[in-house]
């Protein structure tokens, strides 16, 4: 189920009207206030939420929200654009400016559909499935590739070449950082020039070669994680 919460009801019928467009099949429900028993009780996919409720603040009702271990994408709407730098504390997955209302929404529901691949992207081995998230990076070594994750445990082993993986992954911000590595940029915790840090823990060296490439895309990345 997708929820509008917004007390603007003629703003939260043209959002609808536009939603439908993308999910002809999906409940859309509209509520004029942040109902947390409502949506505790059901199986919410997204939550459009208007920061500037009559009575609550939008920004606050969603960290009860989050504070009670629900994870449903949020996407902040409001009429004054300055609001977004508000909402970080929240981790909210887009903002759409009321003003600007067709084209925001076509980017929230490109990054909607591009999460909800990240975190159904799954490999197998040896008859078990992973996921991409827990990936910490990819390392080539003769032939073949070893995908790692924590604790240096191998999630995937495959014949292909690296360049054929960074290819694959691109689009859920796998970077190539060496000739023999591709590192997860949603695990990286500290990035200097010539290496990375992955989970705190895991140093993985940059290349001369690489290094250009890396900087410019980890700073895509970065700037596209701080305006999500």
């Amino acid at each position: 189920m997708i929820v509008i919460i917004d007390d603007e009801y003629f703003f939260a019928l043209l959002l609808k009207k536009n939603l439908k467009k993308y999910y002809k099949n999906k409940k859309i429900k509209i509520l004029t206030n942040f109902d947390l028993n409502f949506l505790a009780s059901n199986d919410i996919e997204v939550i459009f939420l208007d920061i500037e409720l009559k009575n609550e603040n939008g920004i606050e009702m969603a960290k009860k929200y989050r504070d009670q271990g629900y994870n449903a994408y949020i996407i902040f709407i409001s009429s004054h654009d300055d609001f977004v730098f508000y909402t970080f504390g929240v981790k909210p997955l887009d903002f759409i400016r009321k003003s600007n209302l067709k084209n925001d929404l076509e980017k929230s529901i490109k990054l909607i559909e591009l999460e909800k691949k990240k975190k159904e992207m799954q490999m197998i081995i040896d008859e078990q499935l992973i996921k991409l998230t827990d990936v910490l990076y990819i390392e080539s070594r003769g032939n073949k590739v070893y995908y790692t994750g924590a604790n240096d445990n191998i999630l995937l082993e495959r014949r292909i070449t690296l360049s054929d993986v960074e290819t694959e992954l691109e689009k859920y911000h796998f970077i190539k950082c060496h000739k023999s590595y591709i590192v997860n940029a949603d695990r990286i915790t500290k990035a200097r020039t010539n290496y990375v840090i992955i989970n705190k823990c895991v140093k993985i060296p940059v290349s001369r070669g690489e290094q250009k490439h890396f900087i410019e895309k980890y700073h895509e990345y970065y700037i596209w994680k701080k305006d999500n």
